[in-house]
């Protein structure tokens, strides 16, 4: 076990032995760390005897008084409840209509029984502070102790009587040092009270005082309370009820209560018969705990002493007949395993995992070693119900972690649920949410930690998302693979398997995760998913500069931005540099310098394994065209378009989609890729020579264009319909443009507006909506493109346009589509009119564009009156100008 000179987190050790405190303390106090007699606070706590303040401390130095004396001593006689009734009557003049009124119940209940008794002056004193033997004196009586016969009322010698029994009950245990004349603390006030619950009570028989069998834990509470010690040997959890089984010292005890972090611990139960009302540590607790990676100084002669970063700590090997530290090894929740190795089950201990050394017998030394084993996984395909876990694999990153350095049995239970399931290449299965623990939310091309079920204490596979962090390296240790990464050192064992460590360059940014100050992953380009770290090259130098033969370019990002960055260009891509229109992986290198790699033609059988997609499809005739792949008989530019190669994108019921490309023979009619709303679409306006990123669900304004793309597409469902999240395409105009239908009322005129010449012409939109449009301006009254749409719109027969506008503004004409006049047979029903006799289909996306104002929706036309429509050749009607 090698001693690393790692920086140990000192804020995850503390916070773990801070939850120790807290999970064995019951009330769990604000002031808790104050609290010296904690087994008692935390004792009558759980049993409802002692309540904290509204701010949730105890305030154990504070002084009890007299009226929460008698308090504390009805509840606990009461078995814990409030259960003293209301009265109007007080033995003492000083108790009613006092600040203390609330305790004259709990006084007169006192004084019923014997217990309590006034100062003097028919007075009870009720906020005066109690002392020692004052309360000894209750809680003697309490046990059954008759004050009078015992002389605890006689004037000169009642406390000298009551100190002496006292004593002897056992009521000043862990008090020995304490002035009982003096005022007594809520602190020391319940440790008195925890001493007589478990002191046995007493009853005069014919003048003779004897002892019960019983504690007055018992008898106040039920025959079944008790409190036992052990060691916390498992845990069981029960999700229908919603509670914990705890075995201790061969016992199960049943809590909603969580204890789980007192595993292995000698601890103590306070319980009503199964039923664990607290667990908290008896003796001993947490030594030591950390990284597995920190214990040092194994070897030494006696094996009785082990190091952890430097410090050194005994183990309990008085017997020396411990051959290892192995030995006292068990995973979390696996006590009965003690040990590892092949002639044990227990786990194969790494030195990535935490663990945590406890004292069982209180002698400060260590006894048993806990370990915490995980393993981290990648994450991918996140659906609503479902993601994919795999096993990292070594093109993830720069640096991952090795193949053998984390437990591949582990993974092997996570994704398979135990199977003997042979799988080639790195191991992954589909997880669904409802099977497991998860903190976080998942992330496509993420990483979780996976704690495996038999570690946990609920028996369920518990997943943890990790933070992508990012930092500069700042320091490189190659004797002990130890990166620093800004200020903080960490530990590149791990990585350094495949790739060594050494080729981290100082100064540089990088993306990294890391689980108990451990490198897992270690990449230049900030581990961001591999969808985005696809670009276009939008313009670039004519010539590289430099001996590094670096080219000036312009990359369009998946976020729609454009880059100015010095290029690398890969492999024989350097002699004629980034090519304008194509598509491109982009990653940083060691060096600082972006590098360009030219994404590959591929097929959903032959897919590039360096993506994150399942299907790459690259076209030689289309966007992605490099001059690696380019065919010596297609003479066109990158963003040429091979009339053959068109109608790639369609749209059915389910949204649109990509087609499979088929080599020569074009578009696979029969195979067809989803593509998602929110998918990243790069787009070439061959009209503009312009690019641009859009969504998905852009591209249904312009499906007839598309002659060509690029398909990056995920198998989101095992075995499913692919979904495109990556797309490149060639259109004619903007898919991001906004498209109206207008029917031409009146028309348009030619004006000089600002220097400049625009168009405006009145158009009625769907549903009657009338507006003026404007075009944008034109340089000449004659300009060809304002002439264009100008002769368009006064040519106008009964028709109806699809224009592009931009607000009021007139951008241009989709298209026309003409109308045909029919005569209204049988009026709009159910989707259906009768046209000259012949079924129409009318749905939510007829446009209906009134120009008579005799109609306010199709369905209000009339049998026989005429009407022109506009219609596709299956009887769909596009619009209905009436």
């Amino acid at each position: 076990m090698r001693n690393l000179k790692k920086v140990l987190s000192l804020v995850l050790c503390v916070a773990m032995m801070l939850s120790v405190m807290v999970m064995g303390a019951g009330a769990a106090f604000t002031d808790q760390d104050k609290i010296v007699n904690e087994e008692a606070v935390d004792m009558i706590s759980a049993l409802g005897i002692v309540d904290g303040y509204e701010d949730d401390s105890f305030q154990p130095e504070k002084n009890i008084e007299r009226g929460e004396a008698a308090k504390m001593i009805a509840v606990m006689l009461n078995g814990g409840k409030d259960a003293v009734q209301d009265t109007s009557v007080s033995s003492f003049n000083d108790v009613l209509g006092s600040a203390d009124a609330w305790a004259n119940k709990y006084i007169e209940y006192g004084v019923s029984k014997g217990i309590l008794a006034g100062v003097g002056g028919d007075r009870f004193a009720p906020a005066s502070n109690v002392t020692g033997t004052q309360l000894a004196k209750m809680l003697l009586v309490s046990l059954g102790y008759d004050a009078d016969k015992e002389g605890y009322l006689d004037d000169t010698s009642w406390a000298v009587n009551v100190n002496t029994d006292a004593a002897s009950v056992g009521l000043y245990k862990g008090l020995e040092s304490i002035d009982m004349n003096a005022a007594l603390t809520r602190d020391n006030a319940a440790q008195m009270i925890w001493n007589a619950l478990n002191a046995n009570t007493v009853k005069y028989f014919l003048g003779s005082l004897i002892e019960n069998d019983s504690t007055l834990l018992e008898t106040a509470f039920g025959t079944g309370y008790g409190v036992d010690t052990g060691i916390l040997t498992n845990i069981k959890w029960n999700q229908d009820r919603n509670e914990y089984t705890y075995t201790i010292d061969g016992n199960e005890y049943v809590s909603a209560g969580d204890y789980t972090d007192l595993f292995a611990m000698n601890v103590a139960v306070l319980h009503d018969g199964s039923d664990a009302l607290l667990v908290r540590v008896d003796e001993g607790g947490t030594v030591v705990e950390g990284v597995v990676g920190d214990i040092g100084g194994v070897s030494n002669t006696h094996f009785n002493t082990i190091t952890v970063n430097g410090q050194k700590y005994t183990l309990d090997n008085v017997a020396n007949d411990w051959d290892a530290v192995w030995d006292i090894t068990c995973g979390y929740n696996q006590y009965n395993e003690l040990g590892t190795g092949w002639w044990h089950d227990g786990p194969d201990v790494r030195d990535q995992y935490s663990f945590r050394a406890i004292d069982q017998d209180g002698g400060g030394d260590i006894d048993v070693i806990v370990v915490y084993p995980y393993v981290v996984l990648r994450t991918e395909t996140v659906l609503k119900d479902t993601f994919v876990a795999r096993e990292i694999k070594g093109d993830d990153a720069s640096l991952t972690v090795g193949p053998d350095e984390q437990d591949r049995s582990l993974i092997a239970d996570i994704l398979f649920d135990g199977g003997n399931k042979v799988q080639t290449g790195p191991m992954s299965a589909e997880i669904e949410y409802d099977d497991i623990v998860l903190n976080g939310t998942v992330a496509e091309n993420g990483y979780v930690k996976v704690v495996p079920a038999e570690y946990t204490a609920k028996n369920v596979d518990t997943y943890t998302v990790l933070d992508i962090n990012s930092g500069v390296a700042n320091k490189l240790n190659t004797n002990d693979y130890m990166v620093t990464f800004d200020s903080t050192e960490y530990d590149g064992n791990l990585v350094n398997v495949v790739v060594p460590i050494s080729t981290i360059s100082l100064g540089e940014t990088y993306g990294f995760v890391e689980v108990n100050g451990y490198l897992f992953i270690v990449d230049g380009n900030n581990i961001g998913p591999v969808k985005d770290e696809y670009v276009v090259v939008t313009k670039t130098a004519l010539a590289p500069e430099g001996v590094d033969k670096l080219w000036e370019t312009n990359i369009l990002k998946t976020d729609g931005t454009t880059e100015t960055v010095d290029v690398y260009v890969s492999l024989n891509d350097q002699h004629y540099g980034p090519e304008v229109g194509s598509l491109y992986t982009v990653r940083t290198d060691l060096d600082g310098n972006y590098e360009l790699i030219a994404v590959p033609e591929g097929t959903y059988t032959t897919k590039n394994e360096n993506t994150n997609f399942d299907v790459q499809q690259a076209y030689k005739d289309g966007a992605t065209l490099n001059n690696e792949t380019r065919w010596s008989g297609y003479p066109w530019g990158i963003v040429s378009v091979n009339p053959g190669v068109s109608g790639m994108y369609g749209e059915n019921t389910a949204g649109s989609f990509f087609y499979q490309y088929n080599g020569h023979n074009g578009p696979d009619n029969n195979t067809t890729y989803q593509v998602e709303d929110d998918a990243v679409i790069f787009v070439y306006n061959r009209m503009m020579d312009s690019y641009s990123v859009v969504k998905g669900s852009d591209l249904a304004n312009v499906a007839d264009e598309i002659t060509w793309s690029f398909t990056g597409a995920t198998a989101k469902v095992y075995n499913g319909t692919p979904t495109v999240d990556l797309g490149y395409v060639a259109v004619d105009n903007d898919p991001d443009e906004t498209l109206v239908y207008a029917y031409v009322d009146g028309n348009p005129d030619r004006i000089m507006s600002d220097g400049g010449y625009v168009l405006t012409v009145d158009v009625i939109l769907n549903g009657g909506e009338k507006v003026t449009l404007t075009s944008q301006k034109y340089a000449t009254e004659n300009d060809p493109d304002l002439m264009r749409i100008y002769n368009a719109l006064t040519n106008d027969p009964d028709g109806i346009f699809q224009l592009i506008v931009d607000g009021s503004t007139l951008i241009d004409i989709k298209s026309y589509q003409p109308a045909d006049s029919y005569d209204v047979t049988a009026a709009l029903y159910g989707g259906v009119i009768m046209l000259d006799g012949e079924k129409f289909f009318v749905d939510t996306d007829t446009e209906f564009i009134p120009t008579s104002g005799n109609y306010d929706s199709i369905a209000e036309i009339p049998q026989g009156v005429s009407i022109d429509v506009v219609a596709n050749a299956d009887n769909y009607v596009i619009a209905v100008i009436a």
